[in-house]
């Protein structure tokens, strides 16, 4: 995988390590030569949905069926079976939950039956269709609940340790203090207070999947689901900070067919909308790492082939299937920086020809990169990771021809924001109008949730206003004194410029909107 270690912490400059991990003896059956799956966590304290054990597919290259498959507990009763069809893809993770009966299982999850509880001082054991057992995991010995999982760490191949956070389908986290000291947040992004909502939006949004974020020019974000590789566009109200599914289409490579492993989205300057993908998930075992383009979407559904893509195989390397182009983000018109999941490296590529061409290589601080975000006023790029390091980030500066670091700060994750997998974020800044006249600036954020982890949906949102409408609004809150949707002030101004009026006359053009409010459908953002 890659190059350093992530050590969890607060907001410190220091680490101090510690021998938690290293004072846990468990005891666990080596895996059968025949099947690279192992149990590789372990919940028997019960998370918000109940007990579980993890299994992971250490094979890289190949899916693994596991139909039939029998999981127990130490009582060797109620067995958990796995029904026909169920499988772990290359490198991924299975989720069984023991005895979460009102469950609904996914495509890689299990539940829904109460099988058994795990207690304290118990043992999982997994067998296959055979009968033959393939791992076990004991923690008898121990005589206790983790205080969150008990996990393999490192992920995958190491010995069980309690972790440093539950992570059921995600990679294990280790506890604080069992690694050499590491990567470490020292600072506090501005908006680190700022107040987090869950969306409801229902539908796809209730399920795992949803991916990559962005916002539009006009303030439309959209939406990539990595599984069933569909794109959505959400009109977006800063006025009220609400979103409403405006459209949804399936996606297919240049040839037609297949499912893109839609991880990554960004709405470019002139419309179309690029996607950084992984592979096809009509053919999950083998990588293709590309950037898929699309014409500027019509209409409210239906399907949109790419009309062009740039296979990045070359840059990337040798990667896992599902390792590759997680994030996306246009710097220039036809320059783009791709983040890959596996080496945590950001890729700048230039796309103006048939053939990309790579202009930069950068190596991020982290081991993964799961989300992008450009600011084209302040060039600022903002680098995320998930909770594979605590929902760490760090801001790169783009000079027009390479990114670089200015300082050496990592930024920790927004206090309301949990440690999910949030594998993509936006933000979008527009002007508001105020009922009684002149305007405030709002600031919209946005993450996706790939495990919808918050009440159950997989996007959260948050607000930042800065001014007051008639001295009576508050900073950091939405208020109906706003005139619903909102005004493009640098819009407007650019409009200004082009016809030669005079700048002065902005502000008249302000008053008449808020005077006639039929008249800011002209001035949208």
């Amino acid at each position: 995988m890659k190059k350093r270690n992530v050590l969890l912490a607060p907001v410190v400059a220091s680490v101090v390590c510690g021998t938690i991990a290293t004072s846990i003896v468990p005891t666990h059956a080596a895996p059968t030569d025949k099947s690279p799956i192992v149990i590789n966590e372990v919940e028997s304290n019960g998370d918000p949905i109940g007990d579980f054990v993890e299994l992971a597919n250490t094979d890289n290259n190949n899916s693994i069926d596991i139909s039939g498959w029998t999981l127990v507990d130490e009582k060797d009763e109620n067995a958990v079976v796995l029904p026909e069809g169920t499988e772990i893809e290359s490198g991924g993770y299975f989720v069984i939950y023991t005895d979460a009966e009102n469950y609904q299982s996914t495509n890689n999850t299990y539940g829904g039956t109460d099988h058994f509880g795990l207690g304290k001082d118990d043992t999982v054991t997994l067998r296959n269709a055979a009968g033959e057992t393939v791992d076990s995991y004991s923690w008898k010995d121990l005589g206790k609940h983790a205080e969150h999982t008990y996990g393999r760490v490192p992920d995958m191949v190491g010995e069980f340790a309690e972790t440093g956070a539950s992570t059921p389908g995600a990679k294990n986290i280790a506890a604080s203090g069992s690694e050499e000291p590491g990567l470490v947040t020292n600072a506090q992004l501005p908006f680190h207070d700022v107040k987090i909502s869950p969306v409801h939006l229902g539908g796809d949004f209730t399920g795992e999947d949803m991916s990559g974020v962005d916002f539009d020019a006009s303030g439309t974000a959209w939406i990539a689901n990595n599984d069933i590789g569909k794109i959505y566009s959400l009109a977006h109200d800063p006025a009220d900070n609400s979103y409403e599914l405006s459209g949804q289409w399936e996606t297919a490579y240049p040839e037609g067919g297949g499912q893109p492993d839609a991880e990554g989205i960004v709405a470019a300057k002139n419309g179309d909308i690029y996607l950084s993908t992984e592979r096809d998930n009509a053919n999950k075992n083998v990588s293709r790492p590309s950037i898929l383009k699309f014409a500027n979407p019509t209409g409210k559904d239906g399907v949109q082939t790419a009309v062009a893509e740039w296979n990045l195989s070359e840059f990337t390397g040798d990667i896992q299937p599902n390792g590759g182009l997680e994030a996306i983000a246009q710097l220039e018109d036809n320059i783009f920086v791709v983040g890959v999941e596996e080496t945590g490296d950001l890729l700048v590529v230039d796309l103006s020809a048939q053939d990309p061409v790579l202009l930069q290589r950068y190596e991020s601080a982290f081991e993964g990169v799961m989300a992008l975000d450009y600011n084209a006023a302040s060039k600022k790029l903002s680098v995320l990771c998930d909770e594979a390091c605590d929902g760490m980030s760090e801001v790169l500066d783009w000079d027009g021809s390479s990114l670089s670091k200015s300082d050496d700060l990592i930024y920790e994750r927004p206090v309301q924001l949990g440690n999910w997998a949030n594998e993509g974020f936006c933000t979008f800044t527009t002007e508001l109008a105020c009922e009684k006249g002149g305007t405030v600036t709002a600031t919209s954020y946005l993450w996706a949730d790939d495990a919808s982890s918050n009440e159950g949906t997989s996007l959260n949102s948050a607000q930042i206003i800065d001014g007051e409408c008639d001295n009576t609004q508050p900073q950091g809150s939405s208020s109906n004194e706003f005139i619903s949707g909102s005004v493009a002030g640098s819009l407007a101004t650019s409009v200004l410029a082009v016809v030669g009026i005079a700048g002065a006359l902005g502000g008249f053009i302000q008053q008449l909107l808020a005077a006639f409010p039929m008249l800011q459908q002209f001035f949208r953002a």
